[in-house]
């Protein structure tokens, strides 16, 4: 589709750093970055390739017989339809299709440029699919737009993570030197522990690297405390005013959420976060033995809707912070007060 393409011609490896630099540089009265720490790491950054993510899907033309009954049937109707580009884009990528999917998928962008809503649910679904290249160009169009929201440079720190990690110790460091509004109220909090996580992995990954140094040096001046468990759960979502509320179930029934944030095996509930776009996470060091239920619940929102539904983002994580981590992630649709949708069933031994 014409969004991938020209975001392909336009990121280059020549290209990405500066103009990831020239955004955050015009949104310094937003996160305060210390300019000592950006010219830290944009020296480390200059050592290593800096376009964003490599290997992008190869997007192919598809024929009208390849689309489905449904799709055919409503695009024409409602351009802006996001529900339909993206169950055309599951359908196509269970069926192996990985670039059609995203061809599907990025339509939704196309026909509302202006709408971030759309934009982070598409990134979100993109890397719920391992498409990080393609995500992390959705969401770095989305800091251009929204640099006053802190959860835009967590989006995009989120897909950098592996493969351009002085871009997201930059984008980390710029949550963490912002003055927010207080509907974002709780990411810091999670930010911090993401921070943690990200330098403790590259420095086992890379001990004797500039950037491993620099990480060491930050996790002591910023006090960062990996949070170690055997399951952490964090859940964003993609519309602003909105209250979504994070459940969890564990082996013995007793349930942790905004009214009962402390279970008595030990799981805790962060924070209730009403505004904004989240975060919210629960998190367990030591897990009972069985199965623990994740469901996310619209309970409301504040009546000025840009988009029909609100889309979640889940990231599951288990065994944080030891070499036998495992993470997923999963996104789903809730469509107004009283919608809920149980995304994940977790067994712990």
């Amino acid at each position: 589709p014409a969004l991938l393409r020209e975001a392909a011609q336009r990121v280059t490896p020549r290209t990405a750093w500066a103009r990831l630099m020239r955004a955050m540089r015009e949104a310094t009265g937003h996160h305060r970055l210390d300019p000592g720490v950006a010219r830290r790491l944009a020296e480390i950054a200059s050592q290593a390739p800096v376009d964003f993510v490599r290997g992008r899907v190869s997007v192919p033309a598809v024929r009208a017989s390849d689309v489905g009954r449904r799709y055919r049937r409503e695009r024409p109707r409602d351009p802006e339809a996001v529900d339909t580009y993206r169950e055309e884009g599951e359908r196509r990528r269970e069926d192996g299709e990985l670039g059609a999917a995203i061809r599907a998928l990025s339509s939704a962008v196309e026909n509302a440029p202006g709408s971030a809503e759309i934009a982070r649910m598409v990134g979100y679904t993109l890397q719920s699919w391992g498409a990080r290249a393609e995500a992390a160009e959705v969401f770095f169009g989305v800091l251009e737009r929204r640099p006053y929201e802190p959860q835009s440079y967590r989006d995009l720190a989120g897909v950098l993570w592996t493969e351009r990690p002085s871009l997201t110790a930059l984008l980390y460091e710029a949550v963490l030197a912002g003055e927010w509004h207080g509907r974002f109220r709780g990411v810091e909090t999670v930010v911090r522990e993401e921070y943690a996580l990200f330098a403790r992995a590259w420095r086992n990954r890379a001990p004797r690297s500039p950037l491993a140094a620099y990480l060491g040096e930050r996790e002591q001046a910023l006090g960062l405390q990996v949070p170690e468990g055997d399951l952490r759960v964090t859940m964003t979502w993609n519309t602003d005013g909105t209250d979504i509320d994070l459940w969890v179930t564990d082996p013995e029934g007793e349930e942790c959420y905004y009214g009962h944030r402390e279970l008595s095996s030990g799981g805790r509930l962060l924070d209730d976060v009403t505004r904004g776009f989240g975060p919210e996470r629960f998190q367990v060091m030591e897990a009972l033995a069985g199965e623990y239920r994740v469901v996310a619940k619209y309970y409301g929102n504040n009546g000025n809707r840009l988009v029909a539904r609100t889309f979640v983002t889940l990231t599951v994580s288990t065994h944080v912070g030891s070499p036998q981590q495992q993470v997923r992630r999963y996104v789903v649709a809730l469509s107004g007060r009283g919608d809920e949708a149980e995304v994940a069933r977790v067994r712990l031994r």
